[in-house]
C-alpha cells in the first residue's frame, strides 16, 4: 500500500510517497503525481521518497511517467531522500541521475 501527502512550497509542489509502490497500486502513484504537476501551478515537483520502503518495476514506470509528464508541462522534476534500497535500484537501473537532478 502506498499513501502521499503533497505540499505547495512557494512555487514548488512536494509530494511525499510511502509505503510501497507495485503493480497494486502503480497508477494511482502516476495520479498523484500528475496532479501535483497539473493542478497547483508550480515550476518545480520534488517526488520526497524518504518514507518509500519498496517500488517494483511498476513503481519505476510511475516515477518515470510522473518524469515525462513534467517534462511536457515544463515542470521540473525530481526524486529525493531515497533509501538505500531504492538509490541501488535506481543506480543499477541508470536512472538516478536522470532522476535526482533538476
Amino acid at each position: 500500500m502506498a499513501t502521499h501527502t503533497a505540499r505547495v512550497v512557494g512555487d514548488d509542489c512536494v509530494v511525499t510517497l510511502s509505503g510501497e509502490i507495485d503493480m497494486s497500486n502503480s497508477s494511482e502513484v502516476e495520479t498523484w503525481l500528475s496532479e501535483a504537476i497539473e493542478h497547483n501551478g508550480c515550476s518545480r515537483l520534488e517526488v520526497d521518497l524518504g518514507p518509500l520502503d519498496f517500488l517494483d518495476s511498476f513503481g519505476i514506470r510511475a516515477l518515470l511517467r510522473g518524469r515525462e509528464r513534467a517534462d511536457a508541462a515544463g515542470v521540473a522534476y525530481r526524486l529525493t531522500n531515497p533509501n538505500a534500497l531504492v538509490e541501488r535500484i535506481l543506480r543499477t537501473l541508470g536512472l538516478y541521475e536522470h532522476l535526482t537532478t533538476w
